[in-house]
């Protein structure tokens, strides 16, 4: 009789091994669990935020609200998009998201950032979980959720190392970690791939970057915005690296001060330079509209925010600043690989169907 009970036990063992191994493999699965009783170990677990915050969730997370949009692309990082049900209203527009998911046109849309979010939507979606941005404007929003009993993470992507955080928080939420370790390395290795090419580029040498911002062609960023990383990355020199406080305007004659040798045009700048200069005449003497070197940055995927994709961003940049390091490497080729392995569909579908539905 011990024999068999023996026997038995042993099984049970095997099995139990077995069971754990299989949540260890595959995408979005679950990982450790951090419980204070036994009889909550098989309902919740506890995580702490980038605002240092202890949060409890559900062990399983099947229901996720993004409200702003690069949390929306951090999401989409990590593979796990289809557990979605309400994002911010700009995210169900965006040419990516609308093309790897296009269901994202039917979820909830609980507002934005900007008008704020309504919590009415956010409640009817029913989530397991709330990504939630930091800031004192959204400190109301996180109570009026824990009224409602319901879990607000949030997530602070603001830097390289913070970024990184983000995506390696939203993968173990939402049991997607091996994609989101597997996109971070992409993230690394094509860094670490512009850093090999650069060291035939001494700082002496290094180009002057304008970066004309969202506030339009006199505005531009320094070192508190991810931007600013992206430009050092890519070999450049931010010559607005002393403005803080966010986008910034500048005046002309400060731009011919600096007399970038590259100038690029943020995706959200709804100035043209051509009109910029025929206002500000001065600006012919720059040395990047003499040469010609003035470039919009990629409209679609957001390469400039603080996500995995923006490595396509340092890619894209560092070609334009130094094309000659770039003979052996078609960056569009890459940029279609790296969109089809991670999301599904090459960015030059994605471009085009942007481009076809701009025109209807």
């Amino acid at each position: 009789m011990l024999k068999v009970i023996e026997r038995r036990y042993i099984s049970y063992v095997v099995l139990i091994a077995l069971l754990g191994s299989l949540l260890l493999m595959g995408g979005c699965q679950q990982t450790a669990v951090e419980t204070s009783t036994p009889d909550e170990a098989v309902q919740a677990r506890t995580i702490v935020d980038q605002a240092g915050r202890e949060v409890t969730l559900p062990l399983e997370v099947n229901r996720v609200i993004s409200t702003w949009r690069p949390c929306t692309f951090l999401v989409y990082a990590v593979g796990g998009q289809e557990k979605l049900v309400g994002v911010d209203i700009g995210s169900t527009k965006a040419p990516f998201t609308t093309a790897v998911y296009p269901e994202i046109a039917d979820l909830a849309q609980v507002g934005d950032k900007k008008s704020g979010i309504n919590v009415e939507e956010v409640v009817a979606a029913n989530p397991d979980v709330v990504f939630v941005w930091s800031g004192k404007d959204s400190e109301n929003l996180i109570n009026q959720l824990e009224q409602q009993k319901i879990p607000a993470v949030v997530l602070i992507p603001e830097s390289a190392d913070q970024m990184r955080e983000a995506t390696l928080l939203i993968g173990e939420i939402m049991g997607c970690s091996p994609q989101a370790e597997k996109i971070l390395k992409y993230y690394d290795d094509t860094l670490a791939l512009v850093a090999e090419k650069l060291k035939e580029v001494p700082e002496s040498e290094r180009k002057k970057v304008f970066l004309a911002g969202a506030d339009g062609f006199l505005s531009s960023c320094g070192t508190d915005f991810y931007q600013h990383y992206l430009i050092e990355q890519s070999g450049g020199i931010n010559v607005a690296a002393e403005l803080t406080g966010g986008w910034q305007e500048v005046s002309a004659e400060q731009v011919v001060s600096w007399n970038p040798d590259v100038i690029i045009l943020d995706p959200y700048c709804k100035d043209k330079p051509e009109d910029a200069v025929k206002m500000n005449p001065g600006l012919k003497a720059i040395t990047a509209v003499q040469a010609g070197s003035v470039h919009n940055f990629p409209s679609v995927g957001q390469w400039t925010f603080p996500i995995p994709q923006s490595a396509m961003g340092v890619l894209w940049l560092s070609e334009k600043l130094y094309p000659d390091l770039y003979e052996d490497l078609d960056v569009a080729a890459e940029a279609d690989k790296y969109y089809k392995d991670f999301f599904g569909v090459t960015y030059s579908d994605i471009v085009n169907s942007a481009s076809a539905n701009a025109d209807k």
